[in-house]
């Protein structure tokens, strides 16, 4: 079978972007007789597809100056020219006129069950184009069982169109690394002593507001890394707030990345609604313990290899970072996490998709 890839989410903000790099990378290379056809930008880097897969560029000019007409009426007829089997939208939207088979990956549906969380100019998306991919995919991969809860109850999509198919984690990538690789990285942004970290977009429900209040009453530097967009979270500085340090927005692949993670004391993670949170996974596999939002997907994820605080109530996560202090306690979570980190590699990742894909024709 010949499959094609949208590929142009890659290196944009954001888990999506690296979660179409990863798979593309794992899935080209696995063990089948599927040939692919990876579609990006022509301003974008190609070095890092796999070599047996077919390159299409597409004109990201032509895209600027006609968006709406590009995407969802001339995008289908380039693809169309390559003669792809199935079409994979790793990002959840088909051109409106797309008409070959196809499958799509969703990574949360939080724009509909709440719609105060994000921009009005995602308007066309919310009405036509997300709710059409869903209606008209051969099947849709949710990246949790919480995901493919929310589409059934928003869109009413069958169980036999649904597979759950979870992100996973470069371990090549995010691993434990030798402690004097990462001083450097400390001394830039001047962190000192214990930290926490925080690891993700100001997106409202990532609830950036509760770090804040950690940072007003911990003993803690806080490392926030992300965009700063229209977040609670200032630099160092800022708002009268002198232990908190923003590094802004690092590459997934870069190796600050990877330090930080390493000599976090932990990761802290109070989102509102997350439907997968692929920074934990990563701490965990650099060997750092995580303190997340009590909520049900991220239990259902990952159950006892991480601690749970209420996104709501401060107290309570200070009282669960202070549990967190006794040795035991973190090591017990990261013994339990090295299998989650296991099941969650790449390489299962692909093969998990293929049979999608399989299934889909």
């Amino acid at each position: 079978m010949h499959i094609g890839i949208d590929g142009r989410a890659v290196g944009t903000i954001g888990g999506i972007g690296r979660y179409a790099r990863e798979l593309i990378s794992a899935v080209v290379t696995g063990e089948h007789e599927h040939s692919f056809t990876v579609f990006i930008y022509t301003d974008q880097p190609s070095g890092w597809i796999p070599a047996h897969a077919r390159v299409v560029a597409l004109d990201r000019g032509q895209k600027k100056r006609l968006p709406f007409i590009w995407e969802h009426c001339l995008l289908s007829g380039y693809i169309r020219q390559h003669g792809v089997d199935l079409m994979h939208f790793p990002n959840p939207t088909a051109p409106l006129n797309y008409s070959q088979p196809f499958v799509a990956t969703v990574h949360d549906v939080s724009i509909f069950e709440h719609p105060e969380w994000h921009q009005p100019h995602q308007f066309i998306s919310k009405r036509w184009a997300v709710p059409r991919t869903f209606r008209r995919a051969r099947r849709l991969i949710a990246v949790s069982a919480a995901v493919r809860e929310g589409v059934k109850r928003v869109f009413h999509v069958p169980d036999n169109r649904l597979s759950v198919v979870p992100n996973g984690v470069n371990t090549n990538i995010f691993q434990a690394v030798d402690r004097t690789q990462t001083d450097v990285t400390l001394k830039k942004y001047g962190i000192a002593g214990k930290y926490l970290l925080f690891v993700g977009t100001p997106a409202p429900y990532k609830n950036l507001r509760m770090i804040v209040e950690i940072a007003q009453r911990t003993e803690y530097q806080v490392v926030v890394v992300g965009p700063a967009g229209q977040s609670d979270v200032s630099p160092k500085g800022d708002n009268g707030i002198d232990n908190v340090v923003y590094t802004g927005v690092l590459p997934p692949d870069s190796p600050e990345l990877v330090h930080l993670y390493n000599r976090a004391f932990l990761l802290i993670q109070p989102s509102l609604y997350e439907s997968f949170g692929l920074p934990i996974l990563e701490a965990l596999a650099c060997g750092t313990t995580a303190i997340v939002a009590d909520i049900p997907s991220l239990r259902d994820i990952y159950h006892e290899t991480v601690l749970y605080a209420s996104p709501k109530k401060t107290d309570d996560w200070l009282r669960t970072i202070k549990m967190a202090e006794d040795d035991p306690i973190r090591e017990n979570c990261l013994k339990l996490s090295k299998y989650l980190v296991s099941a969650h590699s790449w390489d299962r990742i692909a093969e998990a998709t293929v049979r999608v894909y399989e299934d889909s024709v």
